[in-house]
């Protein structure tokens, strides 16, 4: 699935479309769910505990802030591709 949402995602407008929409199917799986259920992208830990947290929606949210704004960014590899297939799913799936 990766080569088709690499080849959907050719212009700044299709990123920003892409990017609003995921951020949308997110906040509806948060508000139906709560949004502490909404995965962790990143995370760090102290003793077990979690000190820090980004969530999904805020990777989401930061992709397409930079890429509105025009900021150089590395988002067109394939690793960022799966990621954002793998998120798009995750939440699709429970929201649909």
């Amino acid at each position: 699935m990766t080569n088709k949402l690499k080849h959907q995602l050719t212009s700044k407008h299709a990123w920003l479309m892409y990017l609003a929409r995921l951020k949308q199917t997110i906040g509806n799986y948060g508000i139906t769910n709560g949004w502490t259920s909404i995965d962790n992208y990143r995370e760090r830990k102290i003793d077990g505990k979690i000190v820090w947290s980004y969530n999904d929606w805020e990777r989401i949210e930061d992709m397409y802030i930079t890429i509105y704004n025009d900021k150089q960014h590395g988002f067109n590899c394939d690793k960022c591709y799966d990621e954002l297939y793998d998120i798009e799913c995750k939440y699709k799936e429970v929201t649909s």
